[in-house]
């Protein structure tokens, strides 16, 4: 799960490189890691032959993860173009306590006093690195929507959790993805074509790799579990932030960052469990 939460930032920064670089929207490049992804997958899924009829439940499943994650897509894209990052991510990062709300109430998860004081921690040190200003700016509500949205696809993709193998789940969720914003997507293709191509790939390739593994890890532990290491993404968007783009950090950053991480330890099961 921090293997695939380290990864989710790259893929944000290539493709904050590519809309900085190119006459591409957020949108475009959000609706080409869906249709790239499955473009790769695909023959991935055909060698392993996991391409095959599935019950009807498992389209269904994974119809509503791919509207999650394409609906907290397209919210925090909307929401970073009307306020601060910072603000925007502080607000965004209530989805890991509340996928362990979804769980305890929908999937009848037991999450302990240890899960819950993770996940409290976590926060902490998100808003330690994020640090974002106290008045409430109009992306603010987009971003608690997308906050949302992403607390919703980590309890559906633990309610998916057994339905097919992992490969197949990414390659459906892809299309379902892919279809939801197929109109922002094919529109933008037809009026100015396609720029990048290879930042676009490489996007894609870094998203769908992480994808894979998350949904691998939420398939081995419960959602109470894994959430606070979701935190992860601050940690290494931060860094990224640092070496690639020159965004400065101080002392209370680097503190919110430790904490963070401290969370990950607070994960690891006792001697007694183990």
């Amino acid at each position: 799960m921090a293997i695939g939460m380290a990864l989710i930032p790259v893929g944000d920064a290539i493709g904050r490189t590519i809309v900085r670089g190119s006459e591409h929207s957020p949108m475009f490049v959000a609706w080409s890691r869906f249709m790239i992804g499955a473009a790769i997958v695909l023959p991935l899924a055909l060698w392993m032959k996991v391409v095959r009829r599935y019950p009807a439940a498992f389209y269904y499943k994974q119809a509503v993860r791919g509207a999650f994650i394409a609906g907290t897509i397209t919210l925090i894209i909307t929401a970073v173009s009307k306020s601060p990052i910072a603000d925007v991510f502080g607000a965004f990062f209530i989805g890991p306590a509340l996928s362990v709300v979804f769980s305890s109430l929908l999937l009848h998860e037991k999450a302990t006093k240890r899960d819950w004081f993770a996940v409290i921690v976590g926060f902490v040190g998100v808003l330690m690195v994020v640090q974002p200003s106290t008045a409430i700016g109009p992306g603010i509500p987009w971003a608690l929507a997308a906050g949302v949205c992403y607390g919703a696809f980590l309890t559906s993709t633990r309610w998916a959790a057994g339905s097919a193998p992992p490969v197949a789940q990414l390659l459906v969720q892809f299309l379902f993805g892919c279809l939801f914003l197929l109109p922002f997507g094919i529109a933008e293709f037809l009026r100015i074509g396609l720029q990048m191509p290879h930042l676009l790939l490489f996007s894609a390739l870094t998203s769908g790799v992480a994808n894979l593994v998350s949904i691998i890890a939420i398939g081995l532990a419960p959602t109470a579990l894994l959430a606070p290491v979701v935190y992860f993404q601050i940690v290494s968007a931060t860094f990224i932030g640092l070496v690639f783009f020159k965004d400065p950090i101080n002392a209370m950053t680097m503190a919110g960052l430790v904490l963070i991480m401290s969370t990950g330890v607070l994960r690891l099961p006792s001697r007694s469990k183990r």
